[in-house]
């Protein structure tokens, strides 16, 4: 079993590899991984020095869900444009309800 330091930089390890090229997909690649060091480390006691640590991990967490969400609100705004196209687009392309496809003759002439 590994000690609590070595977990420690491990996941300060992942948390930099992901920081090098932030994005959500980055950070999928090695969420799992993350999830197990997490679960491992809560059944590990913490020295001074792992506390220390630990801060300079949760500054690193904090970074890459500003990322995420950074990411989530540009989606967001890319489908609220598309949507309005869309809608646009469907205005023009449609007939009126009021317009139908029949024709008059002038008997007159």
């Amino acid at each position: 079993m590994r000690s609590s330091s070595l977990l420690l930089e491990e996941l300060a390890g992942l948390y930099k590899q992901v920081l090098e090229a932030p994005s959500f997909d980055r950070y999928e690649q090695v969420s799992e991984k993350m999830d197990q060091l997490y679960l491992d480390l809560s059944e590990k006691s913490f020295t001074a020095a792992d506390k220390l640590t630990l801060e300079q991990i949760q500054n690193m967490h904090e970074k890459v869900i500003a990322v995420i969400q950074q990411e989530q609100k540009e989606i967001k705004n890319q489908i609220n444009t598309m949507e309005m196209k869309k809608n646009v687009s469907n205005a023009y392309s449609t007939k009126a309800s009021y317009i139908n496809d029949a024709f008059f003759v002038d008997i007159r002439n």
